[in-house]
Formats: C-alpha cells, structure tokens, sequence
C-alpha cells in the first residue's frame, strides 16, 4: 500500500472526510509512522539482520576516525569488511571490546599501508576508529552493514519551476506536501524508494534516492526519468516494510483519529483491541530469515486479525 491508499483507508474507516477538518493528512501521516517503527523494532527482535543494508567509507592518510555512515545512526554496525584498490575482499575487521582498549593497541605499527590498515575497529558515538590507521588513501577501503530502518513515509507533488524536478534529482517539498514532514538531516533518505503516483506516463515509476541534502531538501536519483512524464505529479517516499502488515499500521491511525476530539468511543476501543490483537499475532508469527526460504517474516492470513 501507498501511504495515500494508507490514508484513505483510514479516513474511510474513520468516516472523516478530509473536508470536516478534523484531522490533517500529515497527522494521520504521523500515525502511520509511528506505527511502522513499532512494527520494524519487532521484526528486528526476531530477525536483527532484516532491514540491514551497507556503505562504502574511503581511507584518508593518517586519518584514524570516521563518521559512521548516516544510514546506520538510528540501528547497529553488523559487520565491517576491508577492501583492497581493486575493489576485492580481503578480511573482516574485527571489533575491539572496549572504545578504551584502541589506545592499547600496541602490537603493530601505529600507520601502516592502506592495504594493511583496519585490522580493528571501534566505536565512539557517530564515528568509527581504525587500527592501525591508514598512511595512504584509499577509495572504498571498507565496506560497512548495519541496520537501516525504513524511512518515514511521505506523499507530496513534484515541483513546476525550470529546475525541479530536473532528470536526476527532485525537491522534496518543490510542489505541495500532501501528507508528511520532510526530513532535516542531510543522508536521511539515502536508499529511501520514490514512486510517481500519477500522470499518464509517469504512473508506478520507482527510482531510488542515493543522496539527499536537507539544506536544499534535494533528493538524488539512481536513475534518470524524464522531466516531462513526472513533472506536478503526485508521488510518495515508500517505506520499506513488509506489506501484509500496512493493515496493522491503519488500525493503528485509525485507533488514535477516533480517540481525538470529538472521539467515537466505540471505534477507538475496536480499533486498539484490533491493534492489540494484530501485535500479539505478530509476535507469535515473526521469526529470523531462513536461507531455504523467500520470505523474511512469516505473515499470518489478512482474516486472522
């Protein structure tokens, strides 16, 4: 589901027209959000690895720390691998017990080769160290996984100007914000997926996001598309989590719209009962990916809620 199908539903199931006011879009947006992180936390209790993804950091000479890739800020470091010039694998570097022990790191030359650099790592806030440091650079020395969450959903229109959208980039809020709030950290929708919702030619094209400037809430593209075929048209940044359970996260919205001003109390006490069973058949069903099989999650028939 698309977070504007998303929210139809839970205005339908609300009996709320976007009309009466009574609630905004971007606050049935927030619901939904909030929802899906609950969802995703669960999922990785079962299954650490299921939303992991991984980043490239490149050597600088004589530089020991570097800031942990923006992706990996909200989730854990799951493994870090070291790479030679030619782009080939040659270890995994492995992590020290303790932030401290990096100043004891005494068995091997302080600087040493590009090649030979990062036999340990550690963490220390947003930055990782390396011993020993690098007295070289070198580009995409290493390679690190770790656990992205899914983004926050978000459903606008792309902008008329001259420059936006141009064929690989597009501003987040060039045109109208339909539902949602633009993110104002710099790499927060890296590997975000973007789809055009309308338009004649443009309809269902997904693109990924491989950069994003929160300064000029500038989005870049893995793949050019034409200007003409996207340009006004309505689209949505996806949040990538599994589907079967988007109907969970309208139970949710739709618990917490009818417990506002003026509440429906009937409804708000069927929806957080259905929520509440929804969570607790999820708990019982997720389980960690098994490499014979194609799904990640284990998701129960719709009926079952």
């Amino acid at each position: 589901m698309t977070p504007k199908e998303m929210i139809a539903d839970v205005r339908a199931e609300c009996n709320t027209p976007s009309t009466q006011g009574r609630v905004t879009d971007t606050e049935i947006m927030l619901y939904l959000n909030r929802a899906k992180d609950l969802i995703c936390t669960k999922i990785i209790e079962a299954d650490v690895k299921h939303f992991e993804s991984n980043a490239n950091i490149t050597f600088v000479a004589n530089q020991e720390e570097y800031d942990i890739p923006r992706i990996f800020w909200q989730g854990k470091v799951s493994l870090v691998e070291r790479y030679d010039s030619a782009g080939t694998f040659v270890k995994t570097v492995e992590p020290m017990a303790r932030f401290q022990d990096k100043e004891h790191y005494s068995a091997v030359a302080n600087s040493v080769s590009s090649e030979q650099a990062g036999d340990s790592y550690y963490i220390r806030g947003r930055k990782i160290g390396f011993k020993p440091k690098p007295a070289s650079a070198l580009t995409n020395a290493v390679k690190v996984y770790g656990i992205q969450l899914p983004h926050d959903m978000f459903w606008g229109t792309l902008g008329t100007g001259a420059a936006d959208p141009t064929v690989s980039t597009f501003i987040l809020d060039g045109g109208a914000v339909l539902a949602g709030r633009v993110s104002d950290e710099t790499g927060y929708y890296t590997n975000a997926v973007v789809r055009v919702l309308s338009g004649t030619s443009g309809r269902g094209l997904e693109r990924t996001i491989t950069a994003y400037n929160a300064f000029t809430k500038t989005a870049t593209i893995d793949t050019n598309w034409t200007i003409d075929d996207v340009k006004t048209q309505t689209y949505c940044i996806m949040g990538a989590w599994p589907e079967p359970y988007h109907h969970l996260a309208v139970s949710y919205a739709v618990y917490k719209v009818s417990a506002k001003p003026p509440s429906d109390e009937k409804l708000a006490r069927l929806k957080r009962q259905e929520w509440m069973e929804g969570w607790k058949q999820l708990e019982d069903t997720i389980s960690p990916r098994q490499v014979q099989e194609n799904e990640h999650v284990h998701v129960p028939w719709d009926d079952d809620f």
